[in-house]
Formats: structure tokens, sequence, C-alpha cells
């Protein structure tokens, strides 16, 4: 004749499994879930502020034309906390003086 306790293990044991499985099954899920998410909101961010610069580094693209880097800045370009120089993307330069 079987006691309560030991008809009670094989109840744990299989409850115990059904949370393991359970539990295994929502980590895959998450994985998976994450992994398929597109990323093209990274990627358009990072080139959205992008500057191009011609490949001599002299000229920078406006959308429209090509700019002279030693006469003007790029509006979006990074600064130098003093405000001298700005960043093209390989060196800082000088600012230009207003009305250059």
């Amino acid at each position: 004749m079987l006691s309560l306790g030991s008809a009670a293990l094989p109840i744990a044991v299989g409850a115990a499994s059904v949370l393991v499985v359970g539990i295994l099954a929502m980590v895959l899920a998450t994985i998976l879930l994450a992994r398929r998410r597109p990323r093209t909101a990274a990627v358009s961010a990072a080139t959205a502020g992008a500057l191009q610069m011609s490949d001599d580094g002299r000229y920078w693209w406006d959308g429209q034309s090509w700019r002279d880097a030693s006469r003007e800045v790029p509006p979006g370009a990074m600064r130098s906390t003093d405000g001298y120089y700005w960043w093209d993307s390989r060196t800082w330069r000088p600012v230009p003086p207003a009305g250059s």
C-alpha cells in the first residue's frame, strides 16, 4: 500500500520538470525575439549625423554642393569645449574667423 508521502514525490518531480521546461522555453523565446528585432533605427541615427568630407579633406558636402572646410564649419559639426576647433571625422580643425 502506498503512503501519502511516497505518492507526493513523483508529483513534485513532475511539477518541477514542467516548471524548468517552461522557464527554458521563455528564455529561448526571449532570445529569438530579441535577435529578430530590426536594427535600422540605430544605423540610421549613426549615419544621419555623419559629416561627409572630400577625399582630400578640403571640402565638406552640405547636401547640394561642396563647401570649403577652411572657410565654413558644417552646422552639425562637433566643436571643442573652448569653441576654437571643430571635428571633421579625422582631425580637429580651427574654426575660421567670422566673415572669412
